[in-house]
């Protein structure tokens, strides 16, 4: 499954407030499939490694923009 930062933005914005970041990820070309750092992020997602800080995982996301 090819996961994006938007997507995965929406998906945080459940749990923690993120739109300020939408735009800037709508452009980005970043995903699951060609970069290696967010693909390791999602992984650590799936697996509940953020559970209970989301506001970390958005962080590091946000970095890569």
């Amino acid at each position: 499954m090819n996961v994006t930062i938007l997507s995965m933005l929406h998906e945080l914005n459940s749990f923690i407030d993120c739109k300020r970041y939408f735009e800037e990820a709508k452009d980005s070309k970043i995903n699951s499939k060609n970069n290696t750092k967010f693909r390791g992020l999602v992984k650590e997602w799936r697996e509940g490694k953020y559970d209970e800080c989301p506001e970390l995982i958005v962080q590091r996301i946000t970095f890569l923009l």
